[in-house]
C-alpha cells in the first residue's frame, strides 16, 4: 500500500464544542497535527475510522496511529475545499498535496497528489474523522511530460557521463531490467536483470564518460494506465550530421511515491 501517510494527507479536521464543521476549524487541526500528530489522532480521530487510498488500499484507526508514529509531514496542502453537512455529519471535498517522510529515513521523501473526501461525525462533543478516501488525480498532458522528462533526463545524464545521475531516473528494484543486443559483449546476454543489471551497472556507470553525440526521437507513443506508464519511439545517433544507429526502443516506468521511475529498457536494432 501506499505507505500509510498517502493516509493523512488528510485528517483535515476537526474541532471542539460545535455542532457547526467549517473551514476555520479544519485548519485548527491542522495546527495541531503538526504541533501533535499522535495525540491529535487520538483525540480526533473515531475508532471505526477507515481510510481507503487511491489504490484501493484500506486501513483502520490503529494503522492511523501508527503511520503518525513512524512517519512525519512536512506538506499537506488541502485546496477547492467544500464542507456539506447534514445535521451531525460533515463531508469535506478537495484536492490535496501531501509529502512525508519515515522518521529512520527523512532522506527518502514519499510524495502523493490526489482528490480526497473525508467524513467527519459530531461524537462525544468533537467533530471526529470516522471515513476516509483518496482518488488519484493526474492531467494526461502533465504526466505524459513527466514522463518525457524522465526519458530524456536519463539519457541526458548518460550523454553528461554522470553514473550517479543516470541511476536517480530509475527505481531502487531488483526486477528492473534492460534489453538489448549490445550487451551481449558485456554480459554474453542480450538482457540484464537481478544480478547481471547490477554487474552491468558496476562495469558501466564507474566509466560513463561525456559523449560527443546527439540523441534524436520520433514516433513517440506514451501510454499510462495508473501506476505504469510506457513509452515506445524510434531513436537514432547523430554524430556531426550523420546517423550511426537506429533503434526502436521501449521504456516502461512505475509511479512510485508521485516520481515517475524507470523500470525496463529494451531496444531492437533498425537496419
Amino acid at each position: 500500500m501506499k505507505t500509510l501517510i498517502t493516509l493523512f494527507a488528510f485528517l483535515p479536521s476537526l474541532i471542539f464544542a460545535q455542532a457547526t464543521l467549517t473551514k476555520a476549524q479544519l485548519e485548527e487541526y491542522d495546527k495541531k497535527l503538526k504541533e501533535n500528530p499522535v495525540e491529535t489522532v487520538k483525540q480526533y480521530t473515531h475508532k471505526d475510522f477507515t481510510f481507503i487510498s487511491g489504490n484501493g488500499s484500506r486501513v483502520g484507526y490503529n494503522e492511523l496511529l501508527a503511520n503518525y508514529t513512524y512517519n512525519k509531514e512536512t506538506v499537506r496542502n488541502l485546496t477547492d475545499v467544500k464542507i456539506t453537512q447534514v445535521n451531525q455529519t460533515a463531508s469535506v471535498t478537495g484536492k490535496i498535496e501531501h509529502e512525508w517522510f519515515a522518521i529512520s529515513n527523512p532522506a527518502k521523501v514519499s510524495k502523493y497528489k490526489g482528490m480526497f473526501t473525508y467524513i467527519y461525525v459530531y461524537d462525544a462533543g468533537a467533530w471526529k474523522i470516522i471515513s476516509a478516501q483518496h482518488t488519484d488525480f493526474a492531467n494526461k498532458e502533465q504526466e505524459v511530460a513527466a514522463i518525457k522528462k524522465v526519458i530524456e533526463g536519463e539519457t541526458q545524464a548518460y550523454l553528461d557521463g554522470d553514473g550517479k545521475k543516470l541511476l536517480s531516473y530509475w527505481a531502487d528494484k531488483k526486477t528492473n531490467e534492460h534489453a538489448s543486443q549490445y550487451l551481449v559483449q558485456f554480459l554474453g546476454q542480450p538482457y540484464a536483470t537481478g544480478e547481471s543489471m547490477a554487474k552491468l551497472q558496476n562495469l558501466v556507470v564507474p566509466n560513463l564518460k561525456k559523449q560527443d553525440f546527439k540523441i534524436e526521437r520520433d514516433d513517440i507513443d506514451i501510454r499510462i494506465n495508473k501506476d505504469m506508464a510506457w513509452a515506445t519511439y524510434t531513436q537514432k545517433v547523430n554524430a556531426n550530421g550523420k546517423i550511426l544507429q537506429t533503434d526502436r526502443e521501449t521504456r516502461i516506468l512505475e509511479r512510485i511515491n508521485g516520481d515517475w521511475k524507470l523500470v525496463y529498457v529494451g531496444e531492437q536494432a533498425m537496419k
